[in-house]
């Protein structure tokens, strides 16, 4: 199975590897690189926790990647031997700023739905925490400072995800008690 979102794009490369790893078939589960766009901008680095990842399993055989229940990015369990892929796959993540801001919105509804409907306890320490230490790791440790405003708003939006999560998730909370 090969696993493409509607904003995603199968490169040349990627494409004539297909051909050879499909007949070869060693693994149950390949990593796919993805090059990941604001606009037709290529950004190489910062991304990572909600907004886009480096690499994923695109590419895999029928009941060796499972997904979890949550709606934002659930957890995967994969079964089996994996696998690296060199070609990759062309991800249009944004078209523009404002589109960052639209997706933050959207993922942290969902997730804080799902962390209300799944009980779980949200602590205000860990949130603040997590607001520092999701700005640095995109930021300083992924390298988003190499990619000017882009590295600056990638990083800026990993932080405030966990907070916008948290704060959607008591008022959700509150507001489903009040309601009964």
């Amino acid at each position: 199975i090969l696993e493409l979102d509607a904003d995603e794009r199968v490169s040349d490369q990627l494409r004539e590897e297909l051909d050879r790893v499909l007949s070869a078939a060693d693994c149950t589960f390949y990593y796919v690189p993805m090059h990941n766009y604001i606009g037709s901008v290529w950004v190489r680095h910062g991304w990572g926790a909600y907004n886009g990842a480096a690499a994923k399993v695109s590419l895999f055989r029928k009941g060796s990647k499972i997904w979890g229940a949550d709606r934002v990015h659930p957890r995967l369990t994969l079964i089996g031997e994996g696998g690296w892929l060199h070609g990759h796959i062309d991800h249009f993540v944004y078209d523009d700023a404002g589109a960052l801001i639209n997706r933050l919105n959207r993922y942290s509804d969902a997730a804080a739905c799902d962390a209300v409907l799944q009980g779980r306890r949200l602590h205000a320490h860990r949130t603040a925490r997590r607001f520092f230490t999701r700005f640095y790791k995109s930021y300083c440790r992924r390298r988003g400072y190499r990619e000017g405003w882009r590295g600056v708003l990638l990083a800026l939006f990993s932080a405030l995800y966990p907070v916008l999560t948290h704060l959607k998730a008591l008022e959700l909370a509150e507001r489903r008690g009040r309601d009964g």
